[in-house]
């Protein structure tokens, strides 16, 4: 019979095993109002959003982009309403704001925009299950909306394109 001892591995398995056991730890160990926070691949896998709590609430930016140029330079807001802010970079913009906890995975009272249209949408976040958030942008009242369906982006997951640091 081989002992793990005297196996010229056991080492690297032991460690292996501490450190995949503190990372699941740690990850069912946040408060339930923080599991949203993480990297999140958008529905139609253009982009990747970061979100991440700010003060008590929570907020998203595009960290990464599928087609970060647009005729050759970086893509900018060129449909936001707001003259001033048409020659901003999308990649780093803030996508998402002021959502904060409710209860029962469900975040409420954010803001949403869509730099594919300019538009701003009122939000509200849903976490389906640990890898799947729904995102309800809305006007007016959530009935009057659409939802997407966001996979969150593992460590090492591997994607194409461009990042910010």
């Amino acid at each position: 019979m081989m002992h793990l001892s005297r196996h010229p591995f056991a080492g690297f398995v032991a460690v292996g095993l501490l450190c995949l056991t503190s990372y699941a730890f740690c990850q069912q160990s946040l408060p339930e109002a923080d599991q949203i926070i993480g990297l999140w691949l958008t529905a139609d896998g253009k982009a990747q959003i970061e979100v991440y709590k700010n003060s008590e609430q929570y907020a998203g930016k595009i960290v990464w982009l599928k087609d970060p140029t647009k005729n050759g330079r970086p893509a900018i807001d060129d449909k936001n309403p707001d003259e001033k802010l048409r020659n901003r970079p999308i990649l780093g913009m803030e996508l998402m704001y002021g959502f904060v906890y409710d209860e029962d995975a469900t975040w409420v009272d954010g803001k949403v925009y869509d730099p594919e249209s300019g538009d701003e949408y009122s939000g509200k976040l849903r976490l389906v299950n640990d890898s799947t958030m729904a995102l309800r942008g809305y006007v007016l009242i959530p009935l009057l909306g659409r939802t997407e369906t966001w996979t969150r982006v593992r460590i090492g997951q591997s994607t194409e394109s461009t990042t910010i640091p």
